[in-house]
């Protein structure tokens, strides 16, 4: 009798195949060869964003400026004297916090500019080109943080917009009641937006979980009916 060859070992982990080791026997050798270059491409793929990287840390991008970052400075600019502007302008006859609530909205549109700003240089950066999920996670959590922010500010100033108290403002502080009237409109299109994106995220989620989980159980069922066959 001859002796019996070294048993075959699968290299694959599950996690790079896909199955668990019971599933992943069942394939056929061309298969799992096909799944050996593209793990090895995707390796290749994680050494050259590594390479790239090199010495950058999680903040040294942003002391990168975009090609936009002129434009949007002057915008920084302008926001931020209109802010300071309208904060020292008295506004008499009117009993609400006028100028208060225009201020602050003008530094909204501040921070939404730097938000702009600070998510194009990490898109440009090679560390966050790397670290995708984090990248994900303080871009978005950027825009939501500023986006619930400013939604806030908006609900609180139509409450000062119907309130009695905004009764004579418009009488001696007509220009301030349509600056303000504009950005309120703005505010809410911009709310209604936000949550039809927010409601469609979501929906596409959901639906590529169920999507994920339909075909993982179609491809475990698959695998199991070409095992029948076999044995």
């Amino acid at each position: 009798m001859s002796a019996a060859g070294p048993p075959e070992i699968n290299p694959w982990t599950d996690e790079e195949l896909g199955f668990n080791q019971e599933q992943a026997n069942i394939l056929d050798p061309p298969v799992l060869n096909n799944m050996q270059q593209a793990s090895e491409l995707r390796r290749n793929r994680e050494e050259q964003a590594l390479e790239a990287v090199g010495d950058e840390t999680w903040y040294n991008c942003f002391s990168i400026p975009t090609p936009e970052w002129r434009q949007r400075r002057c915008n920084l600019y302008m926001h931020g004297t209109a802010a300071l502007i309208v904060l020292l302008v008295d506004t008499p006859g009117c009993h609400i916090p006028l100028t208060t609530w225009l201020s602050v909205y003008f530094f909204l549109l501040v921070v939404e500019t730097m938000t702009v700003e600070y998510r194009g240089r990490m898109s440009n950066s090679p560390y966050y080109q790397h670290h995708r999920r984090a990248r994900k996670i303080i871009q978005n959590g950027m825009v939501v943080a500023k986006e619930i922010c400013e939604a806030i500010w908006v609900i609180y100033g139509i409450t000062l917009y119907y309130s009695d108290g905004a009764n004579g403002c418009s009488d001696q502080n007509r220009g301030f009641i349509i600056i303000m009237a504009m950005f309120l409109l703005l505010g809410v299109l911009k709310l209604v937006l936000f949550l039809i994106v927010l409601g469609i995220m979501i929906y596409i989620f959901v639906a590529s979980r169920f999507r994920k989980r339909k075909a993982r159980h179609a491809s475990v069922a698959v695998l199991r009916s070409i095992q029948k066959i076999r044995y």
